[in-house]
C-alpha cells in the first residue's frame, strides 16, 4: 500500500508539471505567431500575367561537318608510282594547285603516240606547202592552157601552108604542068591540116573551160589540206587524253619538240582549302579507286542534327541558331539552318537538319561535338516567369494570388519557353498575379490550411 501510494503520487506531479510546460510553449507560439505571418509574407513575391512575345528555343546535340561542294576527295585518273609529295598535312591549298606527281606507264604510251601524230602531222604540212605552191603557179601561168594555144597557133600555120600548097599545085594540075600524085598528097596534107587545126581548137577550149574552174585546178592542194587537217585532229584527240588524265599543254608541247617521254601526271586540287588527309607515301603505287587526299574548304562548315518529329514545327529554313562546344566553354557560334529533311528515319523517328556556320577562324575542327539551339520565329503568347511554375502529383500549377494573404493553387498546361518565360496555354488569363517567390511558403501555408478544416469537420 505505501509503495502504491508513493508511485500514484509521482505521476500526478510528473501530469502537472508537463501540462504547464504545454500551457506555456502555446503561449508563446501564440505572441510569435503575428511575427512568422509578417515574415513569410515578406518574403512571398508575385508578378502579373501579361501577353509577351516569345521565340521558342529548341535544344539538341549535333557534330561538325564540311559544307556539301566544299569537302575533295583527290585521286588519280590512271594507275601509276607516286614520285613526288608537295604537301603536308593541315597546309592551305588553292585550287589548281599541284599536290603530287604520279609516275605512269600509259602516259608514256599516250605521248609516245602523239609525237607519232606530231610526226605525221609535219609530213602532211610539208606535202600541202608543196601542192599549194603548185596552185599558185598554175594561177599565175596555166602551162597547160598556154601549150593548148601554141599548138592551136601552129595548127593554124600549118593548115593556111598547106592550103596555099594546094591552091598552088591544083592550078598546075589543071594546067597539064603539075602531076596527079602531087595534086593529091597536097589535097591530102589540107585535109590533114584542116583536122589538126580543129583538133587544136578543141584543146584549147578545153583547157580555158579547165583553167576557169579553178576547184579543178586546185584538186591537189585540197586533198593535200585535208590530209593535214586529219593529221592534225589526230594529233589533238591525243591531246585531250592527256588534258584529260591531267598532264599540261605546255609538258605535252615539250615533249614533241624534244622527242622524249615525260610520264609525270600532277594530281591537281581540285578547290581552295585545307589538306586535311594524306593516305598515301613517295613510292607508293595508286589505282585510279583510292582516296591520295582529301582538300575542305572551312571558312564555314555545316552542324548536323537529328531532331525529333514532336519538334519540327518549330523548325524551318531560315532560322538563326547558336553553338557551342565544349572547346570553348561558353563561346557561342551563330549559324543559320539551310536544309531540313524532308524523310523521317523510321528507326529513330527525326529528322536530318542541317546549318551553315562562320568559321574564318578556323576555331571549328570536323565531328566536333556541338550543344545547338535552334531560335524560332516570335510568337505573342501568355506568358509567365518560370519561377512560377512548380511540380505537383505529376501536373504543372501555379500559385495564384486572389486577395492579399489569399492564394489559390491552379494547374496550368505550358507551350513554349525561351529564357525564364515560360508560355501558358490554360489555366491562367493576362492580368492574375502568380507566385514567383516563395511559392513554397503557399504551399505549405495551403495545406495547414487543409488540415485545419479537416480537424474541424
Amino acid at each position: 500500500m505505501p509503495i502504491r501510494a508513493i508511485f500514484l503520487g509521482i505521476c500526478v506531479c510528473i501530469f502537472s508539471l508537463t501540462g504547464c510546460t504545454t500551457n506555456q510553449n502555446e503561449a508563446k507560439n501564440a505572441d510569435k505567431e503575428p511575427e512568422l505571418q509578417t515574415t513569410s509574407l515578406a518574403r512571398i513575391e508575385c508578378e502579373k500575367v501579361k501577353r509577351e512575345k516569345l521565340s521558342p528555343v529548341v535544344h539538341c546535340t549535333g557534330q561538325i561537318k564540311p559544307i556539301f561542294g566544299k569537302e575533295y576527295v583527290v585521286s588519280s585518273r590512271l594507275p601509276g608510282r607516286i614520285s613526288k609529295i608537295n604537301v603536308a598535312p593541315g597546309e592551305k591549298v588553292r585550287k589548281g594547285q599541284i599536290l603530287a606527281y604520279v609516275d605512269s606507264q600509259q602516259i608514256s604510251e599516250i605521248e609516245a603516240e602523239a609525237i607519232r601524230a606530231a610526226s605525221r602531222l609535219s609530213i602532211a604540212k610539208a606535202h600541202e606547202e608543196r601542192e599549194l605552191r603548185v596552185y599558185q603557179e598554175e594561177l599565175l601561168r596555166p602551162k597547160a592552157l598556154i601549150s593548148a594555144r601554141t599548138a592551136r597557133q601552129q595548127a593554124e600555120v600549118s593548115q593556111r601552108a598547106a592550103e596555099r600548097n594546094h591552091k598552088r599545085l591544083e592550078s598546075l594540075h589543071k594546067e597539064g604542068i603539075a602531076a596527079e600524085k602531087d595534086y593529091l598528097n597536097a589535097k591530102s596534107n589540107l585535109e590533114k591540116a584542116n583536122l589538126d587545126l580543129e583538133q587544136a581548137q578543141l584543146e584549147e577550149k578545153r583547157e580555158e573551160k579547165l583553167f576557169s574552174n579553178k576547184a579543178l585546178i586546185r584538186k591537189n592542194w585540197q586533198l593535200a589540206h585535208a590530209e593535214t587537217q586529219t593529221c592534225q585532229n589526230e594529233l589533238e584527240t591525243v591531246k585531250e587524253r592527256l588534258r584529260f588524265l591531267g598532264v599540261y599543254d605546255d609538258t605535252v608541247g615539250e615533249s614533241i619538240t624534244s622527242r622524249s617521254l615525260q610520264p609525270l601526271v600532277p594530281i591537281i586540287s581540285p578547290g581552295d582549302g585545307i589538306l586535311v588527309q594524306q593516305l598515301v607515301s613517295t613510292g607508293e603505287i595508286v589505282n585510279p579507286d583510292e582516296q591520295i587526299f582529301s582538300v575542305c574548304n572551312l571558312n564555314k562548315v555545316a552542324i548536323c542534327c537529328e531532331l525529333p518529329e514532336s519538334e519540327l514545327s518549330a523548325v524551318s529554313n531560315g532560322l538563326p541558331v547558336k553553338v557551342t562546344v565544349s572547346s570553348y566553354g561558353e563561346q557561342t557560334f551563330s549559324g543559320v539552318i539551310t536544309y531540313v529533311g524532308s524523310k523521317l528515319d523510321p528507326k529513330t523517328r527525326t529528322v536530318p537538319v542541317r546549318a551553315v556556320i562562320d568559321n574564318q577562324k578556323g576555331l571549328l575542327k570536323l565531328n566536333m561535338f556541338a550543344t545547338v539551339d535552334i531560335v524560332g520565329k516570335e510568337q505573342n503568347v501568355i506568358a509567365c516567369s518560370r519561377d512560377a511554375l512548380h511540380e505537383s502529383e505529376g501536373k504543372t500549377v501555379v500559385y495564384v494570388r486572389k486577395a492579399p494573404e489569399q492564394y489559390d493553387r491552379r494547374v496550368v498546361a505550358t507551350g513554349i519557353a525561351s529564357g525564364d518565360k515560360v508560355e501558358i496555354v490554360s489555366g491562367l488569363k493576362g492580368g492574375e498575379e502568380v507566385v514567383t517567390a516563395g511559392g513554397v511558403l503557399v504551399k505549405a501555408k495551403l495545406l495547414m490550411g487543409n488540415a485545419g478544416d479537416r480537424q474541424v469537420n
